[in-house]
């Protein structure tokens, strides 16, 4: 387990009626492994933070979500966002902004257009919220009644009107929108600590093929979820000395050589594309960026994307594992430990590689996230290790990704009866061995 470094950030995300999940809670520590297998749900989790992530633009919701289609990150007709034919569903975070939290939760209604049925900020120890949406009978099409805090004492909180065709919080963000001076000073501030939350989840998902070209030097700035700006992003990372250096380090022994330098071929367009120089014994050999291997490529991306995000982002990196030789994972999570801690990141893994999860410290098996499908409703749920019925006595039986491999997770959380009562009878047999009966 990583310390948690006092800085904002994402700590947990509300699924209610999305897709495959009618109830489930993603809690978010700084290194977070969410596991499970194939149609368990993982993706369906990502694709909320995706959607979450869209809102911080501001963007009519039908917009962001064609946009996500198009894309081909989120699946499905509008109707196929809800659990079990439903009309609408739910999406909620909790965020540590210290001393404060803040809770955001919006629910969306999904026919014929996507449009706020409910939405609501709430900030620990305030009774009142931030603010709240409130249905009104023969309101004018698209427009929905907001009530805030206008932080005085007593009587009925002020409203205003807002289109529900895009997030409440976006529509608050100026003082001119509040009759009070207090409403008019926090409000927007708070809803922009909304927007900036949301708008730093990154996405990470590497295409290695993607990556062995020329990138513009000004497109360096953050990189592209599928890493394609990888050249242009360590360019501008490296431009530092310190950074270089830790760029180096991330990277130095992932590969089967050392790699003992970083460099850029720059063109009179403005475009670059990276070298690293390779050490095996005696001999170097440098390679450009079209020449690297597919695992080289990815770990790359890693680091660009851990090193540029701005402190407190989430970066969800999706099956990490890929082109990632097991026998250098250890080291790969170690780096990214270093860096997560350094830079008081947030880190969303999935995976189901045994061997990476093999390779993950002990320290870090309370903040790996199990997804499942309930055997009797079908629907994906959530569950951290540490709350697994028995959890000590199944970590007991081997290395994560051993008990992954051998189903003995999804045993305990199927059949919970059944792992208390090998329990009992473990203990019975202790007790009875002690007394000399067996």
């Amino acid at each position: 387990m990583l310390s948690e470094n006092i800085h904002r950030a994402l700590k947990s995300l509300h699924l209610n009626n999305f897709k495959s999940y009618r109830e489930a809670l993603l809690p978010i520590a700084p290194f977070t492994v969410l596991i499970g297998a194939n149609a368990s749900g993982k993706s369906n989790a990502i694709e909320a933070l995706h959607f979450l992530h869209g809102m911080a633009t501001g963007r009519y919701f039908d917009d962001i979500y064609k946009d996500l289609q198009d894309a081909g990150i989120l699946r499905g007709r509008r109707n196929e966002l809800v659990w079990e034919k439903g009309d609408h569903f739910t999406l909620a975070i909790t965020v540590d902004d210290p001393p404060d939290q803040l809770t955001w939760q919006i629910g969306l209604l999904v026919q014929p257009e996507l449009v706020v049925e409910e939405e609501r900020l709430t900030f620990a120890g305030e009774a009142i919220s931030t603010f709240e949406t409130e249905q009104k009978e023969g309101a004018p099409p698209h427009t929905v009644m907001v009530r805030y805090n206008n932080f005085a004492r007593g009587g009925k909180k002020p409203a205003i009107w807002a289109d529900d065709r895009q997030p409440i919080f976006a529509q608050l963000n100026t003082p001119a929108a509040f009759t009070t001076k207090k409403a008019q000073q926090v409000i927007p501030k708070r809803v922009e600590l909304l927007r900036s939350v949301l708008s730093n989840i990154h996405f990470l998902e590497p295409r290695p093929a993607r990556m062995r070209d020329y990138a513009p030097i000004d497109s360096g700035d953050q990189l592209s979820p599928d890493g394609k700006n990888v050249s242009a992003v360590l360019y501008n990372i490296c431009e530092e000395q310190d950074q270089k250096h830790q760029v180096l380090e991330f990277i130095r022994s992932l590969p089967e050589g050392e790699i003992t330098a970083i460099d850029f071929i720059e063109t009179s367009r403005n475009d670059v594309m990276l070298q690293i120089t390779e050490q095996f014994g005696a001999r170097k050999q440098t390679w450009d960026a079209a020449m690297l291997s597919d695992g080289t490529l990815r770990v790359l991306a890693v680091a660009a994307a851990l090193l540029s995000a701005p402190e407190g982002s989430l970066i969800v990196i999706e099956e990490i594992d890929n082109g990632v030789h097991p026998s250098r994972a250890d080291m790969l999570i170690k780096r990214m430990m270093d860096v997560v801690q350094a830079r008081s990141l947030r880190v969303l893994l999935t995976t189901h590689n045994p061997a990476l999860l093999d390779a993950l410290p002990v320290a870090l098996y309370q903040d790996v996230v199990y997804c499942y499908r309930d055997r009797k409703d079908g629907d994906s749920r959530l569950i951290r290790l540490a709350e697994l019925p028995d959890y000590p006595a199944l970590m007991m039986q081997g290395a994560l990704g051993a008990l992954l491999a051998r189903r003995l997770l999804e045993k305990a959380v199927q059949h919970p009866h059944d792992v208390e009562l090998r329990r009992k009878q473990g203990l019975a047999w202790l007790k009875a061995w002690q007394m000399g009966k067996v």
